[in-house]
């Protein structure tokens, strides 16, 4: 049966319909009360309408959802800033000489008595006083502990980078100074460099350990940590989101596949193949009405095609019921190569051979005689030809079970068509 549908308004309806998919709470417009109630009768599942109370509530847990986020931050931060004080910027205190020769015994006198009294300085806890008094040791003597010992003055005035600059000197001259490991870990803890400390204070640790040190060091590895375990959770988080919109793109793709196919089925119709066979069959039918004698040996096509196959339209219902069941047969047929092969073999069953090893059509016959159209049973044998068991009839339909061997059309005499089959054993 033809739609009788005008094509503007089949398109109008695809249009509507793309609009209710993309936006289906339209359906509880009060407008289209009759469209709603129309899918119901069919026993189609509406979605339930979005409430206001609904929109709200998710409004508010979306709400929650990001004060929360906000407060995990905020307590992030919280915990990493314990301890970290701002950079400092003052301009470098004197360094010592950076090739210092062989101090003088007036050099050394001068050396020893400024580091005593720095020492007493940092006793009374005058940090800025001993600074300068090492200062004056190291511009006559220096040595990788005074370096050492100015830098821990540093760090005691919150001075991280003057304390980073007088460490990275110290192990210029003793490169295994475990108290300028030690300083410097502790410099980058007040700076929140975490990893750089748990770097300086391991190895410190390592070469001399205290349990002063080891405090900062479990302090230091804390926050190590939980910077690692951020970073994986953050990590996961980014898998998941990645494998979610995978997952989306490929639903959507399958969606679009679907919808595709759907209007390719729409399109192709109650008619039957789109457009018919080119042409129909010459004639109407096979020429003559049939095959000579009523058809193929052995149950042929007797009557040809009735009425050819122009949208199908001459088969019997029950046979057009057949093929539009088929889905897949239907798809089939609507490349060009496979119509083209089935129309020849229609109006000339013996070229049948030469399509044995061509998948797209070997499959197609198998499925047509499957469904039994059109009486064509004699095309899995051909009466006598058993050797088109690709084609699914096998050796039942021949003459004791001969192989065809090759098929050669010869010039049609007044008395019909003849056909020369060379059999081998």
């Amino acid at each position: 049966m033809t739609s009788t549908l005008p094509q503007k308004q089949i398109q109008d309806l695809k249009s509507f319909i793309s609009v209710i998919r993309a936006q289906p709470e339209l359906l509880h417009s009060p407008e289209l009360d009759f469209f709603k109630a129309f899918l119901e009768d069919f026993g189609a599942k509406i979605p339930a309408q979005k409430t206001e109370s609904s929109t709200k509530h998710s409004g508010d847990q979306a709400s929650k959802k990001e004060d929360a986020g906000a407060q995990d931050v905020e307590e992030d931060e919280e915990f990493l800033k314990e301890g970290v004080v701002p950079e400092d910027h003052d301009p470098p205190v004197e360094m010592g000489p950076s090739s210092p020769g062989e101090p003088s015994d007036d050099d050394m006198e001068k050396a020893t008595s400024a580091k005593s009294a720095a020492s007493d300085a940092v006793g009374d806890g005058d940090f800025g006083g001993a600074v300068k008094l090492f200062t004056e040791a190291i511009k006559v003597m220096p040595s990788a502990l005074v370096y050492a010992r100015r830098a821990d003055c540093f760090v005691k005035l919150e001075k991280p980078n003057a304390a980073l600059r007088d460490c990275e000197a110290a192990l210029q001259l003793n490169p295994d100074s475990a108290k300028a490991f030690k300083i410097r870990g502790r410099a980058n803890r007040l700076l929140g460099k975490w990893e750089q400390a748990l770097k300086d204070l391991s190895t410190g640790q390592s070469i001399d350990f205290d349990e002063d040190t080891n405090e900062s060091l479990r302090f230091v590895e804390e926050r190590v940590k939980f910077i690692k375990d951020k970073k994986l959770k953050k990590k996961k988080a980014e898998q998941e989101e990645q494998a979610a919109e995978m997952k989306r793109r490929a639903a959507e793709a399958h969606k679009k596949q679907q919808e595709e196919e759907e209007a390719r089925s729409q399109n192709t119709g109650p008619g039957g193949f789109p457009g018919g066979f080119p042409g129909g069959m010459p004639g109407g039918g096979m020429p003559g009405g049939g095959m000579p004698g009523g058809g193929m040996p052995g149950g042929g096509m007797p009557g040809g095609m009735p009425g050819g196959m122009p949208g199908m339209g001459g088969l019997p219902p029950e046979m057009m019921q057949k093929l539009m069941s088929d889905p897949e047969l239907l798809m089939m047929m609507q490349n060009p190569k496979v119509m083209a092969a089935m129309q020849e073999c229609m109006s000339n069953p013996a070229a049948m051979m030469k399509y044995q090893n061509d998948p797209d059509v070997a499959k197609v016959i198998q499925k047509v005689m499957g469904l039994g159209l059109g009486g064509m049973g004699g095309m899995g044998g051909m009466g006598g030809m058993g050797g088109m068991g690709n084609f699914g009839a096998g050796a039942s339909a021949g003459a004791g079970g001969v192989e065809v061997e090759e098929v050669v059309d010869e010039p049609i005499s007044e008395t019909g068509p003849q056909t020369s089959v060379d059999e081998v054993d």
